[in-house]
């Protein structure tokens, strides 16, 4: 069994932000991993801003059978300093995960204090927060955590698409493997330069071992088939257990939109 973890957050201010943050882990048992969700939700806590609080997190089960988990973590407001203040969602990090084998998943994290980033939108973390962030990435890091990046599988093998059949969504895909008649799973479609509108993830339902039909099928506007050697791909996400991470990208609201703005464009300077 599996688990996926998300995080939610507030911004504290007039703002009233709210985002989430999603973790995956490995472990087999909800109990452990509620313990392991907490401690990741105190490390992450200590590496934002005054403002900016997980209010809660929930913790569901990725396979069957269903298990669900929200934990209410209210924290008391904290006044805001020159040294603690951040902003949502301007002032941010990007942070890398990686595992064996090359994957590697990104996660923003969003409301950091101001301090850390420079006014040229540059990671310059403090020692006080470079230790802060250096907790998160052991934790992460630790086998024993369980926690993994939901990627998708790189070894699942491409099948050569033969045919499509406009009128109907039938697709021939020899031997594709996809299990018996009536089974439905999810395929990337790439490779058809007409009709460009069939790349993409689809539902299938297998009609044989040679072929499939795609759901929801509408009869495009183009009226002939073409492309370069078009593939099916069976989309199979793995858990991959994260081996290192770091942070490869900031912002910061001196870089991009004016203090206070959530959105919108900036403003032009005006001619004198």
């Amino acid at each position: 069994m599996a688990f996926h973890v998300k995080f939610n957050w507030q911004q504290q201010s007039a703002k009233l932000g709210g985002w989430s943050m999603n973790f995956w882990s490995n472990l087999a048992d909800m109990s452990v991993v509620l313990t392991k969700a907490d401690e990741l939700r105190t490390a992450l806590n200590n590496v934002t801003g005054a403002q900016v609080i997980c209010s809660s997190f929930t913790v569901s089960s990725v396979t069957p059978p269903r298990q669900f988990e929200n934990i209410e973590k209210p924290t008391s407001v904290v006044a805001a300093t020159a040294t603690t203040d951040a902003d949502y969602p301007s002032t941010a990090l990007f942070l890398k995960n990686f595992g064996a084998g090359g994957y590697s998943t990104g996660q923003w994290i969003r409301g950091i204090p101001d301090a850390n980033i420079s006014n040229s939108g540059m990671y310059n973390p403090t020692s006080t927060y470079s230790g802060r962030m250096g907790t998160v990435f052991g934790i992460l890091a630790t086998p024993s955590n369980g926690w993994s990046m939901y990627a998708l599988n790189k070894a699942t093998e491409e099948k050569p698409i033969t045919n499509l059949a406009l009128a109907t969504g039938i697709v021939s895909c020899p031997a594709h493997g996809y299990g018996a008649a009536g089974a439905t799973l999810t395929v990337r479609i790439m490779g058809f330069s007409s009709p460009r509108s069939v790349n993409r993830v689809w539902r299938i339902t297998v009609i044989d071992e040679n072929s499939f039909q795609l759901s929801f099928w509408h009869v495009p506007v183009e009226t002939t088939v073409d492309g370069n050697n078009p593939v099916a791909r069976r989309q199979i996400y793995i858990f991959v257990p994260i081996a290192s991470s770091k942070i490869i990208r900031a912002t910061s609201h001196y870089t991009g939109r004016p203090t206070g703005l959530l959105g919108g464009r900036r403003k032009k300077k005006q001619r004198a």
